[in-house]
């Protein structure tokens, strides 16, 4: 029965003293919560934006990422409502850190829902992917 007892206290003090440490421990210190919660690279904004609707085609488009990216880590696929793939130019990322990968449109798109995959890969070697759609009045 006492070691039963022991046994308990022993395992409250443990609780008590592990559970601050497991908090510290995956805490950033510094780090506001948006920057905590995004350890691999992702999709920072983006022209034309999520669910946007443009007036006219747009001439490229434009991926911010959360991490600095190359030309060569970068892939980028657009289609059309009924899935057809739509021909871009190649990818481009200017040798200034944060700036985004661009891609140009080469022919003007018809009015609709076009969808964009983006595949890219942060400096860590992790690959990130995603979609977003916007739409051409």
């Amino acid at each position: 029965m006492l070691q039963n007892i022991i046994a308990r206290r022993i395992l409250v003090v443990l609780a008590l003293v592990s559970a601050p440490a497991l908090l510290a421990a995956f805490t950033l210190p510094n780090s506001s919560s948006s920057e905590a919660a995004h350890f691999h690279l992702t999709l920072k904004r983006a022209e034309p934006a999520a669910n946007d609707t443009v007036a006219t085609s747009p001439s490229s488009i434009k991926l911010w990422f959360t991490e600095s990216v190359t030309s060569s880590t970068v892939a980028v696929r657009l289609t059309d409502a009924r899935d057809a793939v739509v021909k871009l130019g190649e990818v481009s990322v200017e040798s200034a850190p944060m700036s985004p990968a661009v891609v140009p449109v080469p022919a003007t798109l018809a009015a609709g829902t076009y969808t964009v995959a983006w595949r890219a890969m942060a400096d860590d070697g992790h690959p990130s992917n995603g979609k977003f759609s916007f739409t051409v009045k």
